[in-house]
């Protein structure tokens, strides 16, 4: 078996990818509505022109990812396909191979910090191993992030320095994070507010960039795939001493 048949095979074990990913139809559903609407909560700093409707963001996923192409099929397990994730993998090693071979510079964040942030820290180190600057911009920016429950203030933080954003106020209800807890975020402003602190500090813009929420801020993001994730419960922690609200 070649490596990237074991890849493969990983997906599908841990359904990261194949017929039976555990991501309800009816909740890609309701976010490709959003989307076709122009919910700014759905766009992740994306202005798609001309505007889509609901149709044609399904066939775009259907094509792009993998999701089941059918209209009709409206409710249970959604799919994402193996042989474009891996094709998708590819391609980001390549990047961060022109990258290492470069010594770009480089900016890592997750809006998905209690799943993702171990593995965006694992690349931090590799890259600054092959020679590559890593920027850490931003860290203690507070800002207010437009949420279901209202605009809620949160902070910008690193955990090896992998950008990340912190809870100011809450929990707003059950589950949610309270102060100092790291927290979920398709939102474009931590990476807008990155992006402006290292321009502010005279530093270029990144070669290479992985963040959750890369939309508009222009070719050097690079945005991960949305999941399902859920917000962990840290000790709280004061905040570092904001430098913008």
């Amino acid at each position: 078996m070649t490596a990237r048949d074991e890849l493969r095979a990983h997906l599908l074990k841990h359904r990261l990818a194949g017929h039976d990913v555990p991501t309800p139809r009816q909740n890609n559903l309701r976010h490709y509505r959003l989307f076709a609407q122009g919910d700014p909560k759905a766009l992740m700093g994306l202005a798609p022109e001309p505007r889509r409707d609901q149709d044609a963001v399904l066939r775009l996923m259907a094509e792009r990812v993998g999701v089941n192409p059918d209209p009709r099929y409206t409710e249970g397990p959604d799919s994402i396909d193996p042989d474009l994730t891996v094709a998708a993998l590819d391609r980001l090693a390549l990047l961060l191979r022109r990258t290492a071979d470069r010594r770009g510079s480089v900016l890592a964040g997750t809006g998905h910090p209690t799943r993702l942030t171990r593995f965006h820290a694992a690349l931090v180190r590799a890259l600054e191993a092959a020679g590559c600057p890593v920027r850490t911009p931003a860290r203690g920016v507070r800002f207010r992030e437009p949420t279901p429950d209202g605009d809620r203030p949160r902070y910008l933080d690193t955990v090896d320095r992998v950008l990340v954003m912190r809870a100011l106020d809450g929990p707003e209800r059950p589950g949610r994070p309270g102060p100092g807890d790291l927290a979920h975020t398709h939102s474009p402003l931590p990476v807008r507010l990155a992006l402006t602190a290292l321009a502010d500090a005279g530093h270029p813009r990144p070669t290479w960039s992985w963040a959750t929420t890369a939309g508009s801020a222009g070719p050097a993001a690079s945005a991960s795939r949305p999941g399902a994730s859920r917000t962990a419960t840290t000790s709280p922690r004061s905040p570092p001493r904001p430098t913008a609200w």
